[in-house]
């Protein structure tokens, strides 16, 4: 793989796109420090799958992405291609093209993207293309400052690593070490595997010992039908008799069932009765409630109109006190202007007899006319003073008996108002005593309505509590009806399902389900070699507190075979080996006596089906079952 082209954009200093190609031969790229030398190199490494800023010279990875200058921006986003010549040696999924092009994107916000030959890869995909080729993050194809003399300084062990790279040897060895790692956690499932089907073999042991259980159920409960059926064919043969017994009775007997039906009838409608006249109190007690209610608030309306009424009695009262106080000024004002207009009408008589005596005077006088003149003239002052004060005295006594008409009719008009009030504060007074003997006899309806309230939520409280007991008690019933109908569904749903498995003989070895194929296939009872009388398991009944004991203490023996003799046992042998159909263990039912007394206390906790008494004791008489290991240390 040469290198043809790099594309270089917003990566470190390089805000505009670069291309840089790369001919046949040598390439150098030279400059003056800081113009960039050493971006083009981190570009190569960032670009072949560099995720370490550090040997990017940097602190984080957004910082290869430009950061902006004095007279540019920052860019959000760095890209860099790099393009290959394919010579063949690349994986099979690119032999097709002649070129070769990987592209990494990086963004501001993180999210980064690879690319090869513009089709969206992963990081391993980038890694997988470049090893074995030299090129990469920490291949030899990057040789920094001070490399070379690392690489000359360094232990043969770690110049490996390089020669290995130029063998092309490396791909080879992380495939390995893919594959080994692909294969320990394989291991690591079939362990797990293994773990899980000894589980479940052991879970089949016991699911077996329930089925054969269930199977003994099945048998006890065929039993007990056929003894149900008996019973009821003899209660059936003793109604009969009874029945003739008392064909003499037997209209006494009707007449005594009319009667329990008849009173059963009465009870009935006697229950339906109490129902319905629960129902009309209920009813009852509701429109008492309602109506209570309608009367407390007619109640609080008359005790507002009563206090409303009460407010305008002393509004009345106010305004009479206000009245007969105006009355009486009125009164004395009259009184007072009565007599002022008998006094002015007094001066008012003097003036004029002034005026007569001072006109007969101007007449005697009249003769002296000159000599009289400036008397003349003060006399006519003085009438003329005389006249304007007789028409003051006569426009004050037209006022004074126009006010006294207006306090007159004011006096009229107060006292009519008085009246008024009077008749009002009657009004209310009688209003009031009928309010109030309206309220005393609502007061006591409702008290009257309360008690018998009282008195029909007791009733009802007490029927409501024998009904809730019955409710309850109904309920209960329901609930216990339908658990056990749950639980006698769920056993019969296990019981199929051991019944399953017990009759294809899951959990037993290859060879014990090839003796047993008829039985599988439909033939209950029926062997593939004759002589065959059962299974260890089927033979021995073990308590269900010492199951797991006496699991542990036989293992294998557990799926051994009870044959006739020791030959069919050897029959069996040769068959299965015929069909190659897998091993078992055989033991005859009388096998052989080892000799001596038996030490263990197994046989007196475990029973055995008549017929294999000696099975039992030739696999049990040595085990001995305690309650824990210090018992058995004794």
């Amino acid at each position: 793989m040469r290198i043809k082209k790099l594309e270089i954009h917003g990566f470190k200093s390089f805000a505009e796109r670069a291309v840089l190609h790369f001919g046949h031969g040598i390439t150098g790229v030279v400059g003056p420090n800081g113009c960039g030398k050493s971006n083009i190199v981190d570009a190569l490494r960032w670009c072949m799958g560099e995720m370490s800023a550090k040997h990017l010279r940097g602190r984080a990875m957004q910082d290869v992405i430009f950061a902006g200058s004095d007279s540019r921006g920052p860019l959000g986003m760095a890209e860099v291609t790099l393009t290959f010549d394919n010579d063949g040696n690349v994986p099979p999924e690119y032999a097709q093209f002649s070129e070769i092009a990987v592209t990494r994107r990086l963004h501001r916000d993180g999210s980064s993207e690879y690319l090869v030959n513009k089709v969206p890869a992963r990081l391993r995909d980038i890694t997988d293309l470049f090893l074995g080729t030299g090129v990469g993050t920490r291949a030899y194809s990057i040789i920094e400052q001070g490399r070379i003399g690392f690489i000359v300084s360094s232990k043969p062990e770690d110049r490996r690593s390089l020669i290995e790279e130029v063998a092309g040897i490396t791909k080879f060895k992380a495939r390995k070490k893919a594959a080994e790692r692909r294969m320990e956690s394989t291991q690591q499932n079939l362990s797990r595997v293994g773990d899980i089907v000894t589980e479940l073999e052991r879970q089949l042991q016991s699911l077996r010992r329930q089925a054969k259980r269930a199977e003994k159920y099945k048998e006890l409960r065929s039993e007990l039908r056929d003894l149900e059926l008996h019973h009821a064919s003899l209660e059936t043969l003793r109604v009969l008799v009874m029945k003739k017994l008392a064909s003499s009775h037997s209209e006494a007997l009707e007449q005594e069932a009319q009667e329990a039906q008849a009173g059963i009838a009465a009870h009935e409608i006697s229950i339906e009765e109490d129902r319905l006249r629960l129902l009309a109190i209920e009813r009852a007690l509701q429109h008492d409630q309602a109506a209570s209610a309608e009367l407390e608030t007619k109640l609080a309306a008359l005790e507002r109109d009563l206090e409303h009424w009460r407010r305008q009695r002393d509004e009345a009262n106010a305004r009479g006190q206000a009245a007969r106080r105006d009355l009486e000024d009125a009164e004395n004002k009259l009184t007072t202007a009565r007599a002022e207009h008998e006094g002015h009408t007094v001066n008012l008589s003097n003036l004029a007899t002034s005026v007569d005596v001072d006109r007969e005077r101007l007449l005697s006088l009249d003769a002296d006319h000159g000599e009289t003149q400036g008397k003349m003239t003060s006399i006519d002052r003085r009438a003329e003073s005389l006249r304007r004060s007789a028409v003051e005295y006569i426009h004050e006594g037209a006022r004074q008996r126009t006010l006294v008409a207006a306090i007159a009719k004011r006096t009229h008009e107060l006292r009519s108002r008085l009246e008024h009030s009077t008749a009002e504060l009657e009004d209310v007074a009688h209003r009031r005593g009928v309010a109030e003997i309206k309220a005393r006899a609502l007061t006591e309806q409702r008290d009257a309505l309360m008690s018998q309230m009282t008195d029909w939520r007791s009733w009802l409280d007490t029927n409501r509590i024998t009904l809730d007991a019955a409710v309850t008690a109904m309920t209960e019933s329901d609930r216990l009806v339908r658990s056990l109908r749950d639980e006698l569904s769920e056993r019969r749903s296990r019981l199929e399902s051991l019944q399953e498995i017990a009759r294809h003989f899951e959990g037993y070895s290859d060879g014990v389900r090839s003796l047993m194929q008829p039985a599988i296939e439909g033939m209950p009872g029926r062997t593939a070699v004759s002589g065959v009388r059962a299974l260890i398991t089927d033979v021995l009944e073990v308590p269900p507190q010492l199951e797991i004991a006496v699991e542990a203490a036989l293992g294998e023996r557990l799926q051994y075979v009870v044959v006739d003799a020791q030959t069919v046992g050897v029959t069996a042998i040769a068959y299965l080996r015929s069909i190659a159909g897998g091993r078992s263990g055989f033991v005859p039912v009388e096998p052989r006596n080892t000799g001596g007394v038996a030490n263990g206390d197994a046989l007196t906790r475990v029973q055995a089906r008549p017929g294999f008494e000696a099975v039992a004791e030739y696999l049990l008489r040595d085990v001995s079952i305690v309650a824990n290991l210090d018992e058995a240390m004794l």
